[in-house]
């Protein structure tokens, strides 16, 4: 059995320079949040991360990344947009403009998306696909905006079948893809699926808490194995006032999936170096620590 000091140290080495593409704080229009930005980009500072991609359901965070890098040094806040009504819905000018002050990651519609809208409020939302099927036209302007300033997508809250279509299509463009929160409700043969066309597959820690309480981490841990960690990334999803600090439950997480029988490699792969390698980021000098 590992001694406890080297099982914590393998953790902390693990931690460092990680990205947690998917995390929430305050300001936000929606839900109470357990830190704002601030906070959180001082706490996972002081955790050793390298950083993380700010999302809000609402409103792009851009600005508010820019202004937290300029007070929080030693840490890279990530801005990103989510293609929800209050940005109205498919707009390629709101991505337009998101990348112009430094977004780096769009998601596709969450909360008005119609997969998550019919099942939890039992009305219509926003869908990427035509009549026929096929992906809309203002979401092929959206991926010419992606492609061309080379951001990273996130398929939002979509369902199964949008998902096919729209990986489909901005993997065969070559943009880089993660399948949001996958667990949620992509089986793992369509994660298997998703991932052989090239998408990253995401596994986020909300799923585990006891705020969503639908999966354990014996759970994600077999989807990764099925899928292999080099096409899948960690996040927390974290930012909920009822659930752990997002950079906690990161290094929870991770700690977790260890004791599971993970490696360390595949561990710092899934939370380090796969998020470094769709944000474009180069690896830390030490494997590790510092900023991005």
């Amino acid at each position: 059995m590992v001694a406890d000091g080297e099982f914590t140290a393998t953790v902390d080495a693990i931690l460092r320079g990680a990205i947690d593409i998917h995390v929430h704080a305050a300001p936000d229009a929606g839900s109470p949040r357990r830190h704002d930005i601030v906070d959180l980009a001082s706490a996972a500072r002081d955790l050793g991360m390298g950083g993380f991609i700010f999302k809000s359901h609402e409103y792009p965070t851009s600005p508010v990344a820019y202004v937290v890098n300029r007070m929080v040094p030693g840490i890279e806040v990530f801005g990103s947009v989510t293609l929800n009504e209050s940005v109205g819905g498919l707009n390629p000018r709101a991505v337009e403009v998101a990348a112009g002050v430094g977004a780096r990651k769009v998601w596709m519609p969450t909360f008005t998306a119609d997969h998550w809208s019919r099942e939890r409020y039992g009305r219509p939302g926003i869908t990427v696909l035509n009549e026929t099927g096929k992906l809309r036209p203002a979401v092929l302007d959206i991926l010419d905006i992606i492609q061309h300033r080379s951001l990273v997508l996130g398929t939002g809250h979509l369902s199964v079948e949008e998902q096919d279509a729209l990986v489909g299509e901005s993997c065969r463009r070559g943009i880089p893809t993660v399948v949001t929160h996958a667990d949620m409700w992509i089986p793992i043969d369509w994660q298997q699926e998703l991932a052989r066309r090239g998408a990253f597959i995401e596994h986020a820690y909300v799923v585990c808490t006891y705020h969503v309480g639908t999966h354990t981490v014996e759970s994600l841990a077999t989807a990764i194995r099925a899928v292999g960690a080099d096409q899948c990334v960690l996040s927390t999803d974290l930012g909920q006032a009822i659930n752990p600090s997002p950079p906690e439950g990161f290094r929870t997480f991770i700690a977790q999936l260890l004791h599971g029988g993970l490696s360390e490699g595949d561990l710092g792969r899934m939370a380090r170096d796969n998020p470094r390698q769709l944000l474009g980021l180069a690896s830390p000098p030490d494997g590790g620590a510092g900023r991005g």
